[in-house]
């Protein structure tokens, strides 16, 4: 079993925990959606020196500007109830064509029977 991050942090020096925290949190600027157009080396540098809540603050406020559209999207959609109801029919309708060979085959190699 694998020590969890925390705890292997817990064993080394604090200079190692600092460096380990660090790229935990620099992860979250290497995501492959890509909430900024930076470079992981720009942001990196950019941050040289700045403190981790800089960091992470910048991060959040890029994610909200990736995701504006997505919510605006979605008060759209909550707002006009009939046209989300539509939306809703029209996706279970592709997902039941979608996987419907798939069920067959499972039907038919756990013996179930269809009514």
């Amino acid at each position: 079993m694998r020590a969890s991050p925390r705890s292997r942090d817990r064993r080394c020096s604090p200079r190692d925990r600092l460096a380990r925290r660090r790229q935990r949190i620099l992860g979250e600027t290497h995501h492959p959606s890509g909430a900024t157009e930076r470079t992981p080396e720009d942001v990196e540098r950019a941050y040289d020196g700045a403190g981790y809540g800089d960091l992470k603050r910048d991060v959040g406020e890029a994610v909200v500007e990736l995701l504006t559209p997505v919510r605006e999207r979605y008060l759209q959609l909550r707002a006009d109830e009939p046209e989300l109801l539509r939306l809703l029919a029209s996706g279970a309708d592709k997902a039941r064509v979608a996987s419907a060979p798939t069920l067959a085959a499972m039907y038919e190699r756990m013996g179930f029977v269809r009514l």
